[in-house]
């Protein structure tokens, strides 16, 4: 299943690289200019950002050719996703309290928030949530070793200065697109 839900992100991403690239910039490119002015703390730009960012590559998983400022959709509804960011990283944060692996379950349970956040603008915070939950029911070890198998092209990543993330983050993302995709079929 691995092997052809990233297949599917190579071939999705294919002539959408360097519009890729240039996402990610404009992405990280915000980030830094929102920390360095201290306009608004990072903390408050992340979840939006993210779930902009998302939006960006679930549409290049549907072989849509999205615009550079989709990785900024996330502030659309900057208040509900700002909360929700926040919600969730309070959730991870008090179950890693207990230990690191209930603190990494929760954050498998969640996986699924940005996507549900990116496709159904009008969802309410807690319906999202517990929307990622449902879908992860039973699949919280597949997620894990979907990422997991990742882990060799994020150290390769490293060993070039970061250079490598380029390419990695889009073809990491994609993955992650198709991947709710087919959960989403799964539940239907």
């Amino acid at each position: 299943m691995f092997k052809e839900l990233k297949q599917n992100a190579r071939v999705s991403l294919r002539g959408k690289w360097g519009d890729s690239i240039i996402a990610l910039f404009a992405a990280a490119g915000a980030k830094a200019i929102l920390l360095i002015s201290l306009i608004v703390p990072l903390v408050w730009t992340n979840g939006p950002l993210n779930i902009g960012l998302t939006h960006y590559f679930y549409q290049i998983s549907e072989n849509k050719k999205p615009k550079t400022g989709a990785v900024f959709s996330g502030f659309d509804h900057y208040g509900r996703n700002l909360l929700m960011g926040l919600l969730k990283s309070v959730l991870i944060f008090a179950w890693s309290l207990l230990l690191f692996i209930p603190g990494y379950m929760v954050s498998l349970m969640y996986g699924q928030t940005s996507f549900i956040a990116a496709t159904k603008p009008e969802a309410k915070i807690m319906a999202i949530l517990k929307e990622s939950a449902q879908l992860m029911k039973g699949h919280k070890t597949e997620l894990f070793l979907l990422q997991l198998s990742f882990i060799g092209w994020f150290g390769l990543s490293l060993l070039t200065a970061g250079v490598g993330l380029l390419w990695l983050i889009p073809y990491y993302k994609t993955t992650m697109a198709n991947y709710y995709k087919s959960l989403i079929k799964e539940n239907k």
